[in-house]
């Protein structure tokens, strides 16, 4: 461990929010940047996830940053210079027919932004995923860039 007594900007939290922050910062030539975290990198929640990356969301808000972290997963050793193991294998979203427009207005949505993410039919969960059962008529959401 450093032992730094300077610093141009002190960043407060080693989880996913602090880090990208101080790697931004510093990739951005903000001078010297410093991250403290009391434990551990990701020793809170970043450290908990389950490790899955989608872009399946509801509002636009939350769509573009997402949209940003697969692509930078997607490219990680060419954004941060190491490799993240990132492996892509897509996510199937069941949805229940009792509102679909809702759903179909979310998929539009993310269509609109960019998104490799599709409306897919009962007969496409079955192509996608034969080994689901389903006991009532389903359709989905296919998230093709999750990983």
């Amino acid at each position: 461990m450093t032992s730094v007594q300077t610093a141009d900007i002190v960043v407060i939290g080693g989880g996913i929010i602090g880090t990208s922050i101080a790697f931004y910062l510093a990739r951005m030539g903000a001078g010297r940047v410093v991250l403290l975290e009391r434990k551990h990198l990701a020793a809170g929640a970043t450290g908990l996830s389950c490790g899955l990356v989608r872009q399946y969301c509801d509002n636009s808000l939350d769509a573009r940053p997402i949209s940003r972290s697969i692509e930078t997963f997607q490219h990680f050793d060419d954004v941060v210079g190491s490799d993240c193991a990132w492996v892509s294998t897509g996510l199937l979203y069941l949805v229940s027919l009792t509102n679909p427009d809702v759903v179909k207005a979310n998929v539009a949505m993310l269509q609109s932004l960019g998104m490799n993410t599709t409306w897919v039919t009962a007969g496409d969960v079955r192509e996608l995923a034969p080994y689901l059962v389903v006991d009532e008529p389903t359709v989905g959401v296919y998230d093709q860039d999750a990983g």
